[in-house]
C-alpha cells in the first residue's frame, strides 16, 4: 500500500482512509454535515459510516452503542463465554468506602476505567494497593461530578490491539505505554520533549504527543521519580499504565506473528455483540501467565491510521479490507489507482464553510489510470493557452496540475489513457508544434484529483 502525503488530508481519520477506499473503486461517496459521516453507495446497496463503524439501520446503531457502555459490553461476552476480568460498576452515588469494600474481594492490582470513554481516558491499570486505590478515586471524584466507573482486575500480559471484519482477523498490534530511555544527561521533563519530536514524524503520531498531566505525575511518584530526576543511559521508565497511542503510546505490528488462539478470541468477542461487523478488540495476553487472552474492551469505532502507521512494523491496508466486506461486489475494481487521492482538506472547508451540507466527491475514473509530465518552453506558452489547457484537461475529467518553471512550464495528468491521448492531441494544435518533451515515468509522486493551476 502507498502511503498518502499528509497534505491531502488535515488530520489521519479513519472515515479518510474508508472512503478513498471505496472512491478508488468507483463508489460514490457522499459526507454529510462533516468529514467524519459519510454514505458510500453501489450499484446494489448504500451504507451510512460514522467514522469507522458501520450505523445503517437500528441494527448497526445498537450494535455501536452497545459497545459504548463498557459494562454491557463485558456483560455480552460473559455471557457468550468470552473471557474477560472480573469486574463490577459503581456510580457517583456509591461511596468510595462501597467501592474499596469490593476492591478487598479481588486479588490486586486492579483497574479503574469509566463506563463511557474511548481513548484510555482516565483509565488507571495496575493500582497494587488500597492507598493507591484511595489516590485514584480521590482524582476520579475531583475530574467528573458524574461518573460510571468500572473497578475489575487487572489482567496480564501484552496490550493488543485486534482488528476483525466479518469472521476474520485483519491486523493487529502491540500497544506499548508512553516511556522514555534515559541517556545520563537529560531529566525526564527533556527526554519526553525528546520523544516528542520524534513522534512528529509519524503522520498518525504527531498529533498525539506525551502530556504531562496528573496521570503521569501519579506514575512518576509512585516509582520514586519526578520531572527533574536524570534517568541513567539505557534505563526504560513507563509514564503510563495504559498503552493508547493517544496517551503517548508506541505500536508494532503483529498482524502475522498473532497467537491462533487469540485471533479465535478475537472473532468471537466480535460475534458476540449482535450485529456487530468490524471493530477492535483490544486483548491482554502473554504466553506464559495469560496464554489465551482477556478481552478489556471493544471499539466499535476503532481508529484505523495506528495499522497504517505503526511505530514498527508493516503497514496494513485495513480500509479495502472493510470496503471487501461491506461492498463484495467492488472487489474487482480493487487494484486500481493505488496513489491517487481526494483533497480531504478542501472537503472540509467546504463542509464547514456550509452548515447541514452534503457534499458527494467527483467520481473517480473508472478504469486504471496513466500519469505523463510534459514541460514546454516559456516562449510557446501564454496566460491564456494555460487557461485552455486547464479547461480541457477538466472537460476530460483528467487531474494534476500546471506550474511554472525557470525556463518553461511543467504540466503534469493522470486520467485514463484514451483520454489522455486527446489532451495531448489538444496541447500539439494549441501550441501549433512539437515545442513539448513528453515523460510517462518520470513523475512518480501521488496526484489528488481534480486539475489545478498552481502559483509558485
Amino acid at each position: 500500500m502507498l502511503l498518502p502525503e499528509i497534505k491531502f488530508h488535515s488530520k489521519t481519520s479513519s472515515s479518510y482512509y474508508i472512503a478513498l477506499a471505496a472512491w478508488r473503486r468507483g463508489l460514490a461517496v457522499t459526507f454529510i454535515k462533516n468529514s467524519n459521516n459519510f454514505r458510500i453507495t453501489s450499484s446494489e446497496k448504500s451504507l451510512f459510516f460514522c467514522n469507522s463503524a458501520m450505523i445503517s439501520g437500528a441494527q448497526g446503531i445498537v450494535a455501536h452503542n452497545s459497545c459504548k457502555n463498557k459494562f454491557l459490553t463485558k456483560q455480552l461476552l460473559a455471557k457468550n463465554e468470552v473471557s474477560v476480568p472480573i469486574g463490577k460498576l459503581f456510580t457517583e452515588r456509591q461511596t468510595d468506602e462501597e467501592i474499596i469494600a469490593y476492591a478487598q474481594t479481588l486479588v490486586f492490582p486492579v483497574v479503574v476505567k469509566p463506563n463511557n470513554e474511548s481513548n484510555g481516558q482516565d483509565v488507571y491499570a495496575n493500582i497494587g494497593s488500597l492507598s493507591e486505590l484511595k489516590k485514584v478515586l480521590a482524582l476520579f471524584r475531583k475530574k467528573r461530578i458524574n461518573f460510571e466507573l468500572i473497578l475489575e482486575e487487572h489482567k496480564k500480559g501484552f496490550d493488543n490491539r485486534v482488528y476483525v471484519v466479518g469472521d476474520r482477523v485483519v491486523a493487529a498490534y502491540r500497544r506499548t505505554p508512553a516511556n522514555i530511555i534515559g541517556d545520563g544527561t537529560h531529566c525526564v521533563n527533556d527526554l519526553i520533549k525528546i520523544c516528542n519530536e520524534s513522534r512528529s514524524h509519524n503522520p498518525h503520531l504527531h498529533s498525539r504527543p506525551i502530556i504531562v498531566d496528573e496521570e503521569v505525575l501519579w506514575r512518576l511518584e509512585k516509582d520514586g521519580y519526578s520531572l527533574n530526576t536524570i534517568i541513567p543511559k539505557y534505563k526504560k521508565i513507563y509514564l503510563r499504565s495504559k498503552a493508547n497511542l493517544t496517551a503517548g503510546g508506541d505500536l508494532e505490528d503483529m498482524t502475522e506473528s498473532l497467537p491462533s488462539q487469540i485471533c479465535e478470541l478475537a472473532v468471537s468477542a466480535c460475534k458476540a455483540i449482535p450485529n456487530l461487523n468490524n471493530a477492535g478488540i483490544d486483548i491482554l495476553f502473554c504466553e506464559k501467565e495469560n496464554p489465551h487472552g482477556s478481552v478489556i474492551e471493544i471499539n466499535s469505532m476503532a481508529q484505523l491510521p495506528g495499522h497504517i502507521y505503526p511505530t514498527i512494523g508493516k503497514s496494513r491496508d485495513i480500509a479495502s479490507e472493510i470496503i471487501d466486506f461491506f461492498f463484495p461486489e467492488s472487489k474487482i475494481s480493487s487494484n486500481r489507482n493505488g496513489d491517487f487521492f481526494f483533497n480531504m482538506v478542501q472537503v472540509d472547508r467546504i463542509l464547514n464553510a456550509f452548515e447541514q451540507y452534503e457534499y458527494t466527491l467527483s467520481p473517480s475514473s473508472v478504469n486504471q489510470t496513466i500519469k505523463m509530465q510534459f514541460f514546454i518552453m516559456k516562449s510557446k506558452i501564454n496566460e491564456q493557452q494555460k487557461m485552455k489547457i486547464r479547461d480541457e484537461a477538466r472537460r476530460l475529467n483528467l487531474s494534476g496540475f500546471n506550474c511554472a518553471e525557470d525556463d518553461g512550464e511543467r504540466i503534469v495528468i493522470r486520467g485514463e489513457s484514451l483520454d489522455v491521448d486527446v489532451f495531448i492531441k489538444f496541447l500539439k494544435k494549441l501550441l501549433n508544434d512539437g515545442s513539448f518533451l513528453t515523460t510517462s515515468s518520470s513523475y512518480d509522486l501521488p496526484i489528488t484529483y481534480g486539475y489545478y493551476n498552481q502559483i509558485n
